[in-house]
């Protein structure tokens, strides 16, 4: 018998000598005893399980920091190495779905969130945003694409904008806003993923919670592979009236934030991976222009030793689960935190996504975690949030601070473009596909999100049938004209543009959950210095 099954008979037969004992008004010294019994053993078993539970989350906040941990292993080869780790054809699993309007896609991985590890399913997540109001829980609106620069409408021709759209892709590439200021129409949007614990709202839900994990130890124990998330329970208290543990489930959801400052690609660096790069003999160049790539955010300011990065300007203006206009203070234990971000007595809104924090105006920056460099943390007031309480007392005077926190790691950058807007053909709804002969008929509605090809093929192959990128979709314009256009969804790396080249829009971001280990720090040192001997040629006990 399970330790949770025990619970549940130790509970239901507390409660039955309970009520037949209060109903005959004849309870005597033995079923009182018996009740006591059951009562300390519940007691003892829940104490014992929070502090396991407590234990195995310390020691994987110290094995590594929050990021994600492996993806799954579809491939092996002659060396370690060739099988998948947290990358493999795909960083994270990321993929397109460019087809679809303003949706991006993450296969299975296992992560790790403020040491809480879990697994993911195949993912699909548009691009949303928190509202700006508290209600409902968890409440997204949708991210608007940025405008198509006028300078491009006003053309008279297709063949003249496409000639126009190049020059502002040309002018993103290079980052020159002199003549174009692009930064209006190439915006930075920051995805990240954000897990909470999550409280049982009935006996229903919490028979589902197990359900499901009793689907998980069945494939795993069998080593039988099916799409499923494992999402971890956990007692968060005992129940001060009924003696019996509270129960909370461990959830997840990708998110998205528009950023209300340019972020200049120079600012995000490959990460040199020969896990990846070995297998395929990828040089740096080739391996950065891959869907395996991945970057780290690092402005030119940022010093080797900081107290404050770039990263985390970024992900303080993401609110937590009280959504966008949100301001919670933390004054406990006799203290008030103060932000990092500034030298000034600024109070911290822990409302918003951070990891450091001032303990007092005078002090200097402190992490949130013990040893989790990578984990963002915000504090909520949503009751769907399982609480964490502590008393403290002074004398007989108690009191009981109460915290609900959700807790982030970014994804990616992902840079909207003009094309999700631009319909030079005007192209219509693709609702009435004929696959035949795969044309689109123009109705009066615009292009749906499932099949949304508006951009013209020949703004990527300059004319020549060759070059034309996947996928090539004959549609019908305003003018009944056949029209070959392409899919105008968010690409993780454009297909070449005449004149300017391959530009990828999305850079993967997402921490890895070894590197913040003892061990993942010695070997990027290591690698650092292998792979730039010349530079640390005095770190070198023999020289080549």
């Amino acid at each position: 018998m399970s330790l949770m099954r025990f619970l549940t008979f130790a509970f239901l037969a507390l409660l039955t000598l309970t009520h037949y004992g209060v109903n005959g008004n004849a309870m005597d010294r033995e079923i009182q005893a018996m009740i006591d019994m059951l009562r300390a053993d519940i007691l003892g078993i829940t104490k014992k399980l929070m502090a396991q539970q407590l234990y195995a989350e310390e020691k994987t906040r110290t094995d590594g920091g929050s990021g994600i941990k492996q993806i799954r292993v579809d491939v092996q080869g002659s060396e370690t190495f060739y099988a998948n780790s947290h990358t493999g054809t795909n960083i994270a699993g990321m993929h397109d779905q460019y087809l679809k309007r303003n949706v991006m896609a993450f296969r299975p991985a296992q992560y790790v969130l403020n040491g809480v590890e879990f697994r993911t399913n195949t993912t699909y997540f548009s691009l949303m945003m928190p509202i700006s109001t508290k209600l409902p829980y968890k409440g997204l609106r949708e991210i608007l694409f940025p405008p198509v620069p006028p300078e491009v409408l006003n053309k008279e021709t297709v063949h003249e904008q496409i000639h126009e759209m190049r020059e502002w892709f040309k002018a993103w590439k290079t980052q020159d806003f002199s003549t174009r200021d692009y930064r209006r129409y190439f915006k930075p949007v920051l995805c990240y993923l954000e897990g909470m614990w999550e409280a049982s709202k009935s006996k229903d839900e919490f028979e589902t919670w197990f359900q499901d994990l009793e689907k998980i130890r069945f494939y795993t124990y069998t080593g039988l592979y099916y799409d499923l998330m494992y999402l971890p329970t956990t007692i968060t208290s005992i129940n001060k009236e009924t003696g019996m543990p509270v129960f909370a489930r461990f959830n997840y959801r990708v998110v998205c934030h528009p950023l209300t400052v340019d972020v200049p690609t120079s600012y995000l660096k490959y990460v040199n991976e020969l896990q990846v790069r070995i297998p395929r003999s990828y040089t740096i160049e080739e391996a950065e222009a891959q869907y395996n790539a991945r970057f780290t955010v690092t402005d030119p300011e940022d010093y080797d030793f900081n107290l404050w990065s770039t990263l985390e300007t970024l992900m303080e203006e993401i609110p937590g689960l009280d959504n966008y206009g949100v301001n919670i203070t933390d004054t406990s234990f006799d203290e008030t935190l103060y932000s990092a971000s500034h030298r000034e007595a600024n109070l911290l809104n822990v409302g918003y996504y951070h990891r450091r924090y001032r303990p007092s105006v005078t002090d200097t920056a402190t992490h949130r975690c013990f040893s989790d460099p990578t984990v963002f943390v915000a504090e909520t007031t949503s009751e769907e949030v399982a609480p964490i309480t502590f008393s403290i007392c002074k004398e007989e005077n108690c009191t009981e601070i109460v915290k609900r926190v959700s807790y982030a790691v970014p994804l990616s950058i992902v840079y909207l473009t003009p094309l999700s807007l631009w319909n030079p053909y005007n192209i219509g709804a693709g609702d009435e596909h004929d696959s035949r002969n795969n044309r689109y008929k123009v109705s009066s509605t615009d292009s749906t999100d499932d099949n949304y090809a508006r951009t013209p093929v020949e703004f990527f192959s300059g004319g020549n049938p060759a070059d034309y990128p996947d996928p090539v979709i004959v549609a019908l314009d305003s003018s009944e004209h056949v029209r070959n256009v392409t899919a105008s969804g968010i690409r993780m790396i454009l297909p070449n543009i005449s004149g300017v080249g391959k530009l990828r829009t999305v850079y993967p971001i997402v921490p890895v959950h070894y590197e913040s280990s003892s061990v993942g720090k010695e070997m990027s040192a290591l690698k650092t210095v292998v792979m730039q001997m010349y530079s640390y040629s005095n770190l070198l006990l023999q020289h080549p």
